[in-house]
């Protein structure tokens, strides 16, 4: 992780990531989320280390996707872990669902940004994207992750 600041925010870089696959909706380098577990569960995710958050107003994170085969009412999460007036286990913050807030088909690339409030005596955050789909065949390709805390 590497931080670089610049006027009101701070920018973290996250990953830096080797070429892997075809699919990815940037680069051609991402990771690919891939659920094969029942519905509900989150059984592919990927997580940020520990952001130091006090003193500053939200957290905001942007990436460019690629969802393959996911059905109407599949989705994919954006979620948090924060220590000191936050969340101790993970929380959804955002639901980004197949057929409402993007369309299905066989594959579908967008990008989107998400931003989370840092609440009073907040200390540090994590962020998280996983998928929630219901067959081995969902995958959520992810490419070009940054993160900003914000005053």
């Amino acid at each position: 992780m590497s931080p670089t600041s610049g006027g009101d925010s701070t920018a973290i870089t996250l990953l830096t990531l080797t070429p892997l696959f075809p699919q990815c909706p940037g680069t051609g380098s991402c990771i690919r989320l891939r659920n094969g577990s029942e519905p509900g569960d989150w059984e592919a995710a990927m997580y940020s280390d520990w952001i130091y958050v006090d003193g500053y107003a939200n957290v905001r994170i942007c990436f460019d996707f690629t969802a393959r085969s996911f059905e109407t009412g599949d989705s994919f999460f954006i979620r948090e872990q924060s220590f000191n007036g936050g969340y101790d286990c993970w929380h959804n913050f955002e639901e980004y669902v197949a057929g409402t807030d993007f369309a299905t088909g066989s594959e579908v690339t967008s990008q989107l940004c998400a931003v989370s409030e840092v609440r009073p005596g907040m200390t540090y955050m994590r962020l998280a994207i996983s998928t929630n789909g219901d067959y081995c065949n969902d995958e959520l390709w992810v490419d070009n992750v940054s993160v900003s805390i914000c005053h």
